[in-house]
């Protein structure tokens, strides 16, 4: 099993220890806000859930997943990713119709587990998600 520093441990939830990566599937805030195409509920099991996978290696973590967004949180969840040297790799719908509308910012990074964690930890914080 991998030992996971208290802020890495607050990114995942209940990491089982066979999953290499540890991978968590974040919902967003469906209290808050319903997403929709055509009239139809969109429910977070159909793609529109933040994904991260995290994997360790030695002093290191490697890091990917994709977080939802809605037009006003790409620009600050971008500079926030940034900032904690996690590179985005894509930024695109994968919806025609839905509303509100949706990005999907896809990322990456390799560095210290802690600093990734914590990066992720606040772009997440600036997203309408259920933590």
């Amino acid at each position: 099993m991998l030992a996971l520093s208290p802020s890495v441990s607050a990114m995942v939830r209940e990491p089982r220890p066979e999953q290499t990566p540890l991978m968590t599937t974040i919902c967003r805030g469906f209290l808050l806000e319903s997403i929709k195409m055509n009239g139809t509920d969109i429910p977070p099991s159909m793609g529109v859930s933040q994904a991260i996978n995290f994997q360790t290696e030695g002093q290191k973590a490697a890091t990917t997943g994709d977080f939802v967004l809605t037009a006003n949180k790409v620009n600050p969840v971008v500079r926030t990713l940034k900032e904690y040297g996690i590179a985005v790799t894509a930024l695109r719908s994968h919806m025609l119709t839905e509303t509100p509308r949706l990005f999907f910012m896809h990322f990456w990074a390799v560095d210290n587990p802690d600093k990734l964690a914590y990066g992720l930890r606040k772009a997440l914080g600036l997203t309408n998600t259920i933590m």
